[in-house]
């Protein structure tokens, strides 16, 4: 009779963490809206440029692909091209809540900085995803600076 018991407890109690672990995941935010602006964080300037996807499938595609990649490994030694400060930002939203913000920098060692201490090195695939989700082609997205903000006049 114990028995009998102790293995409807159990079963209870696997089958109300099942469902507590199921809610939790399914109640995650999961991005409906993506809004994108380039910015300028150095001394070149860059075209003014800003965005918005409401392709919900594909927003969320992209998110999901950007906490996808790899984290940054800071072992070895490795080289990048020059990186002219070309920064993408983007606001991962749910209706009109922020779920996160990313910055996407695909000059120099091209990366995502999904969190303060968490880059991620780019791939082709990620790249072809965003152009494809904000709707432009490569060469809109790897534009040259127009002009600097601090250059001396005259020289």
């Amino acid at each position: 009779m114990k028995w009998i018991f102790f293995s409807l407890l159990f079963f209870l109690l696997l089958t109300s963490c099942g469902t507590a672990f199921a809610t939790t995941t399914a109640s995650s935010p999961r991005p409906t809206t993506l809004q994108v602006e380039r910015v300028t964080h150095t001394i070149n300037v860059f075209a003014p440029f800003s965005r918005t996807s409401t392709d919900a499938q594909s927003v969320q595609s992209l998110y999901d692909a950007a906490l996808a990649l790899p984290k940054v490994t800071t072992t070895g030694v490795h080289s990048c091209p020059a990186d002219v400060g070309l920064v993408y930002h983007l606001r991962f939203l749910q209706n009109r809540s922020l779920v996160r913000q990313m910055d996407l920098q695909p000059s120099g060692c091209a990366s995502l900085l999904v969190d303060k201490n968490d880059a991620r090195p780019l791939s082709k695939t990620f790249i072809e995803s965003f152009t494809q989700t904000v709707g432009i082609s490569l060469t809109q997205m790897y534009v040259t600076p127009y002009s600097c903000k601090n250059c001396l006049q005259g020289v």
